[in-house]
């Protein structure tokens, strides 16, 4: 499966991303959502240098999605949108604990999000 990275620079969504690719998934880019008020990561606070040097590192694209919060949503929705354009087959944002686990609101929210995407729709 080709899949976008949802990528939080952190170590949860590294060891996912490989992990992914271990089982013989093909990433298509890493999407990073990106706080344009701070200009860095939402999540961990990596500046725009370094999450490029990243991707260069791992021979991806890099998807930044910035956002100053209220439309964080919106611009999630668009970077599935672009990684989909890419090739992108499905999200993968980390690892899940178990097959059949309850999705938390995250995780609620992302499945969510593809499925719009996919549709051609946006969530509210």
């Amino acid at each position: 499966m080709k899949f976008v990275m949802s990528y939080s620079c952190g170590k949860d969504s590294t060891l996912a991303l490989h992990k992914m690719v271990e089982q013989g998934h093909t990433p298509v880019a890493l999407l990073v959502m990106f706080n344009q008020d701070q200009e860095r990561s939402w999540f961990h606070g990596v500046d725009r240098p370094l999450l490029e040097q990243i991707a260069a590192s791992l021979e991806l694209p890099l998807l930044l999605c910035p956002s100053s919060g209220e439309e964080y949503h919106l611009a999630f929705e668009e970077g599935l949108r672009r990684a989909m354009e890419m090739g992108a087959d499905g999200l993968y944002r980390r690892l899940t604990p178990g097959k059949n686990a309850p999705l938390n609101s995250q995780e609620y929210f992302f499945k969510q999000a593809y499925e719009a995407v996919s549709r051609g729709n946006q969530t509210e």
